[in-house]
């Protein structure tokens, strides 16, 4: 698992992300910047989870280090098959996630979990610090991957029949 702010893992019984009782078998296979940044700042990285026996996921962030951690990043998750959670930096619902020949057996274009995810993490700021220790914030990348990582690993689970919760 990955590491979790003292605070936060200490505050209401751990972090809503992490279940001590079952940690998720999915990793953090990789962690790469995506290219130089942007003219404003914006810093993009690249994260491929896996999870033996199934296809990968990738989850993107975008954030701007000055801004770092008052402005939170923001999450774009992708499955291995294209499907995404629709969120920003995905392509999802704009004219370039439509593919012409995709043909009837084309996946989905939004997975209805990753954007349940997605949305998670990119607005339940609260929930990935401890507001009575400020230091906790700069752990919020650290945390939402970690919340990425469990809750895509959950939702793997359920899809398996082996009902794991993470909404």
């Amino acid at each position: 698992p990955l590491p979790v702010h003292p605070s936060v893992a200490r505050s209401n019984g751990g972090p809503w992300w992490s279940d001590p009782s079952s940690p998720p078998r999915a990793r953090v296979h990789s962690w790469t910047a995506e290219a130089a940044p942007a003219p404003d700042g914006t810093r993009t990285y690249a994260a491929s989870v896996r999870r033996k026996g199934h296809p990968h996921l990738r989850a993107a962030v975008s954030f701007r280090p000055g801004s770092y951690p008052a402005v939170p990043p923001v999450w774009s998750l992708r499955n291995e098959d294209g499907s995404t959670g629709g969120g920003v930096g995905t392509g999802g619902g704009g004219i370039d996630s439509l593919a012409a020949d995709a043909g009837p057996l084309a996946p989905p274009l939004v997975d209805a979990s990753l954007r349940s995810i997605e949305a998670r993490v990119n607005t339940d700021h609260a929930g990935l610090v401890d507001g009575d220790d400020e230091g906790s914030f700069d752990w919020i990348l650290l945390h939402q991957l970690g919340a990425v990582v469990s809750c895509w690993d959950a939702a793997v689970s359920s899809e398996e029949g082996g009902g794991g919760t993470w909404t």
